[in-house]
């Protein structure tokens, strides 16, 4: 008789990364091809984002399509660039206006798929984990990068950017319920400016610099919490900036293809059926992969 596989409750712990989350797509798209059931969702700043919208409504091609829809000279308008004494911050009231109009009233608890938003409270650096309440707010609180864009009230607390405290909520997702868990991390990386005269650090690359200073303090924070994960997926998007939105095809392509690559350990792990492919799927994953 053959060994009985006993499906096990998967759970997608999605990290933040700005512009590099949008791998997350790819990701989902790629489990979803797969027919990987996804029982629990958590995510962390961009992750929040992507994860909030597929555990509300079971798809990720509408977020897609409107990232594709992103050009560079969207980029600087999404962000109004406002100088302060204390040094260039970005007002985010453009991109607070566009998740409450993605989102709309729709609760955390009525979400399709069971899900966690991981905020930093402002007052004393404690991480916050929001499974309740309204998904916007949510949202918002957990991408609240510091120093780009200003905390966001909920229940009467200041919360900020959960990259700060848990990067890629893995034990979240754990916690919620799930015996197998897949971790996206698309957050660390370093970007190399030490060679251009400081004053020619113009805004983009201190854009970069930002980014690359929260990428490596929260890459060395997970990597402790990703030990916990029983498979890691990290596409290789290290060379795509904090803001490049208008590179969605590329991310979310490389995403798809990370995940593709990953798909026999992570049906193994979980107990589905590996996918079937025909003999084009097999020469295109072989010229891929090898």
């Amino acid at each position: 008789m053959p060994k009985k596989i006993t499906q096990k409750k998967v759970g997608l712990a999605l990290s933040g990364g700005g512009a590099r989350g949008l791998a997350h797509i790819g990701i989902i798209k790629a489990l979803l091809d797969a027919k990987i059931p996804i029982s629990y969702v958590a995510g962390t700043s961009m992750g929040a984002i992507v994860g909030a919208w597929f555990a509300s409504n079971g798809e990720v091609d509408t977020l897609e399509k409107f990232f594709l829809g992103f050009k560079p000279k969207d980029i600087a308008p999404m962000l109004k660039i406002i100088r302060k004494r204390e040094g260039i911050i970005l007002k985010g009231q453009p991109v607070a206006k566009w998740v409450d109009e993605f989102f709309g009233d729709k609760k955390i608890e009525n979400c399709r798929i069971p899900f966690a938003a991981v905020a930093t409270r402002v007052k004393d650096g404690e991480e916050v984990i929001l499974t309740k309440g309204n998904l916007a707010d949510a949202v918002k609180a957990s991408a609240a990068i510091p120093i780009i864009f200003n905390p966001v009230s909920v229940n009467n607390e200041l919360l900020m950017d959960g990259g700060a405290v848990n990067p890629v909520p893995v034990d979240v997702v754990k916690k919620m319920g799930a015996d197998f868990v897949i971790a996206a991390d698309v957050s660390g990386h370093w970007v190399d400016i030490s060679e251009v005269p400081l004053d020619m650090v113009h805004l983009g690359r201190l854009f970069s610099l930002i980014s690359s200073g929260l990428s490596a303090a929260s890459y060395q924070v997970a990597k402790k919490i990703l030990k916990e994960a029983d498979i890691v997926i990290s596409p290789p998007i290290s060379s795509f900036d904090l803001l490049d939105f208008d590179k969605t095809n590329e991310l979310v392509r490389l995403g798809f293809y990370e995940t593709r690559r990953a798909l026999p350990e992570i049906c193994k792990g979980c107990g589905c059926p590996e996918p079937e492919r025909n003999s084009l799927e097999k020469f295109l994953d072989f010229l891929l992969f090898k």
